[in-house]
């Protein structure tokens, strides 16, 4: 007996639905990642600017009054970029 082939791309079918889930998931971690690394740049933007301001603090002799910055977290996950 002959089986009829499941077309996986039909809709209603399970493999249609785990990959229609699988590249709505896909394009929204993309969309996030994008978004924290726009902000990731940001940050370090803000860092940069409050370590120059830091600077002319110390070289005016307020070096006391200035703590050093925490450092950033890495959302990469270890990934090199």
């Amino acid at each position: 007996m002959n089986r009829r082939r499941i077309n996986p791309f039909d809709p209603g079918t399970a493999q249609h639905t785990l990959f229609a889930h699988y590249r709505k998931n896909k394009l929204e971690a993309e969309r996030l990642e994008q978004h924290a690394a726009l902000i990731a740049t940001d940050a370090r933007a803000a860092r940069a600017k409050a370590e120059e301001y830091a600077e002319a603090l110390r070289a005016l002799g307020h070096g006391d009054k200035v703590t050093p910055l925490k450092a950033l977290p890495d959302y990469s996950g270890g990934k090199a970029q």
